[in-house]
């Protein structure tokens, strides 16, 4: 699947510009973690880059932390 502007008139993207539209992307997940009240003990950061969001912080289990990858997963694009 391509990124960017190509993959974005292709159809595979919601966004036109993988880098310019991190900012969003990072919103989204940070929002999604915040109405998630099974983290509300956690302390989680997110990081934006070219598409890739990273995750950061800490978490009560490996089992919490799997469970939000598969959450942030979730979001479109």
């Amino acid at each position: 699947m391509e990124g960017g502007t190509r993959g974005y008139l292709a159809g595979h993207g919601r966004l036109r510009n993988a880098s310019r539209d991190d900012n969003e992307r990072v919103t989204r997940v940070v929002r999604l973690i915040q109405l998630d009240s099974g983290f509300e003990a956690s302390s989680i950061w997110a990081l934006g880059q070219r598409r890739w969001v990273y995750l950061r912080g800490c978490v009560a289990s490996a089992t919490q932390s799997r469970d939000l990858e598969a959450e942030v997963r979730l979001i479109d694009d």
